[in-house]
C-alpha cells in the first residue's frame, strides 16, 4: 500500500514538472515574440535594418 501513495506522489509531481515545463515553453516564447516583435517596431521607427 504504502508503494501505491508513494507512485501517487511520484506520479502527481512528474505531473507538476511537465506543466511547468510546457507553461514556461509557451510563456518563453510568448515573451520572446513580443519582445521580437517590439524590436523590430522600434527599428523600424528608427529606421535600421534587422
Amino acid at each position: 500500500m504504502k508503494f501505491i501513495w508513494d507512485l501517487g506522489f511520484v506520479i502527481r509531481d512528474l505531473g507538476f514538472v511537465i506543466w511547468d515545463l510546457l507553461f514556461g515553453i509557451c510563456y518563453f516564447r510568448f515573451t520572446r515574440l513580443r519582445y521580437l516583435s517590439e524590436i523590430s517596431e522600434t527599428s523600424k521607427q528608427k529606421g535600421w535594418l534587422l
